[in-house]
């Protein structure tokens, strides 16, 4: 790119311009985005491994309870580890457990499932 074009490439970009030199630089900034869509699809992971991985955590995610009642340990601390991935602290002067960061897929769920409102209240979420 000469000179003259990086000073009107600058100033236009930051003023107003004119509908000629708008579509100059139009042009070529669709020719660059073209080619990095090109450089992205050639480097992208194919989705359906990420397809099947969302449908496993979602079975898990919907079964939790279950998985909890019928797992054995390991099951279980699995599962913990999965929904609190910083762990658990126990409250001693209130009887509750606390933790500062929990699972964003359990969130998610338990925000559209209205649950989020007693996790708020110190209640544990799916809570009946």
């Amino acid at each position: 790119m000469c000179q003259i074009e990086k000073l009107e490439e600058k100033y236009f970009i930051k003023e107003e311009m004119s509908k000629e030199t708008y579509e100059k630089f139009l042009h070529k900034y669709r020719s660059e985005e073209a080619t990095l869509r090109q450089e992205i699809e050639k480097s992208a992971i194919g989705t359906s491994n990420h397809e099947t991985m969302l449908k496993r955590a979602l079975n898990i995610c919907l079964n939790l309870p279950k998985l909890w009642a019928l797992g054995a340990i390991g099951l279980k601390e699995k599962i913990q580890k999965l929904i609190f991935p910083s762990g658990l602290v126990y409250d001693k002067k209130n009887g509750v457990l606390r933790t500062e960061i929990l699972n964003e897929a359990i969130v998610s769920i338990a925000r559209l499932s209205g649950d989020l409102a007693k996790m708020k209240k110190g209640l544990p979420p799916f809570y009946g």
